[in-house]
């Protein structure tokens, strides 16, 4: 159920997020109970529960705002910039998204990252049909679902790297980028 955010609501979750985090960094989050979590926090099991449904529903909330904070403090047309805020997350909340990725497995962290690619390059790619008509839906899918995995696979890859190449990384994802310039603007 949505509820108006007003800002008692937000700090309240804010204070939420804040603890879970900190807990997160010593357990791992599928061991982070509910009444650890409200004890921990100071508040009462309904606080929580009016918020969130569980602790999935405040991770996939943690990761809704963060990452719609990041698309929208950069231009999206500025790939390189929006590689870099993404990855500087990535490495800010490192701890974080490792015990995201111990206690959900990586398909179910994948599925929570990938409506963010696939939304952004669905957006770029709906500004390019504005000058070009050069595609159909089922190709368009395709390419955006296709780049949406590989980037989300890739942040992920690149968490569980002990050797951590951001710019080389980087590098690589723009020349794919390249690559969703030419396919697009070669299919006919």
């Amino acid at each position: 159920m949505e509820r108006k955010e007003d800002k008692r609501n937000l700090d309240t979750k804010n204070k939420i997020v804040k603890g879970f985090k900190k807990l997160a960094l010593k357990k791992p989050i599928n061991k982070i109970t509910i009444s650890e979590l409200t004890n921990y926090c100071n508040i009462n099991r309904n606080t929580f529960y009016y918020h969130f449904e569980d602790i999935i529903t405040l991770m996939e909330w943690i990761l809704s705002t963060e990452i719609t904070n990041i698309l929208d403090s950069v231009d999206i047309k500025n790939t390189k910039e929006l590689l870099y805020s993404i990855f500087d997350y990535v490495e800010k909340n490192e701890k974080l998204l490792e015990s995201a990725y111990s206690s959900f497995g990586r398909e179910k962290l994948r599925k929570l990252l990938y409506p963010y690619f696939y939304n952004t390059l669905n957006n770029l790619i709906e500004e390019k049909k504005i000058t070009t008509n050069f595609y159909n839906n089922d190709f368009k899918d395709f390419v955006i679902n296709f780049y949406s995995n590989g980037i989300a696979f890739t942040i992920l890859d690149y968490l569980k790297k002990d050797n951590k190449d951001k710019d080389k990384i980087i590098n690589y994802l723009l020349l794919m980028n390249n690559n969703i310039n030419l396919i697009i603007n070669s299919y006919k």
